[in-house]
């Protein structure tokens, strides 16, 4: 009851960043225990063995922590540019005016990402594609270029700009 009140008193944007930080915990399990399963290898085994866990305890809690502060902060920033546009556009709805700043909010996000997906797939040749390209490595870089590609077809089909 009291964890239903203290949630109900949060402002949206700590929310948020909780939502994000669950987000990342849970694929965090799906990613471990996926590759525990398919390993046929203990969770066990993915501590650090030389501090007892606490450097694996430590990466965890600080990247959950990172996570929500993304959330936090974008949930934030959403707003306040939200906000500005509506301001800089009185006379557009309501209705209109959510659905052109949320396609184009999203659709910079989309190229920014894009743009990462891209680059990881030149770092990720740089660094480990040697003599010989091995199926794992065709994978990796398959799964990068399609994100790439998703993320910039997004960008490209949901930027808009112009409310006028």
């Amino acid at each position: 009851m009291k964890t239903m009140k203290l949630l109900r008193n949060m402002d949206k944007h700590t929310k948020n960043g909780l939502v994000s930080m669950m987000c990342w915990i849970l694929f965090l399990i799906v990613l471990y225990g996926t590759y525990s399963y398919v390993q046929d290898a203990p969770l066990k085994g993915l501590l650090d063995k030389e501090t007892g866990g606490l450097i694996s305890l430590a990466f965890f809690v600080v990247w959950a922590l990172i996570w929500f502060a993304i959330g936090r902060h974008y949930s934030r920033d959403y707003e306040q540019k939200k906000e500005a546009c509506r301001n800089q556009y009185p006379s557009v709805s309501d209705e209109l005016l959510n659905k052109a700043f949320r396609d184009e909010y999203f659709s910079k996000i989309a190229k920014m990402l894009s743009c990462v997906f891209f680059f990881s797939v030149l770092a990720y040749v740089a660094a480990n594609v040697r003599e010989e390209v091995s199926t794992r490595n065709c994978i990796y870089i398959g799964v990068l270029m399609s994100l790439s590609i998703l993320t910039y077809w997004y960008y490209k089909t949901h930027s808009i700009a112009k409310l006028n």
